[in-house]
C-alpha cells in the first residue's frame, strides 16, 4: 500500500484553476507500507486508516507553515 500526500506550494488549486492549465509547483511525500504488515480485522484497518490520516494532517500543517514535509 502507498501513501501519497500532495503538497501544493502556492496552496491548493481551485478545480477551476485546474480546468485553465494552472499547474503550480507540488511536492509528494510517499511511503510503502508493506502488505503483511497491516492489521487484519476491520476494525484495526479503519484505526490504522484514521492514524495515517491524522499523520497527513501533521504533514500538511508542517509542509504550509515550513514549506517541507519533513527535516531532510
Amino acid at each position: 500500500v502507498y501513501d501519497c500526500t500532495l503538497g501544493y506550494e502556492e496552496g491548493v488549486p481551485t478545480l477551476w484553476q485546474f480546468a485553465k492549465g494552472f499547474a503550480p509547483r507540488a511536492h509528494l511525500h510517499v511511503r510503502r507500507f508493506p502488505m503483511d504488515s497491516l492489521p487484519t480485522t476491520e476494525e484495526g484497518l479503519g484505526e490504522w486508516l484514521y492514524a495515517r490520516f491524522e499523520e497527513k494532517d501533521h504533514l500538511l500543517d508542517r509542509f504550509y507553515t515550513e514549506g517541507r514535509f519533513s527535516e531532510t
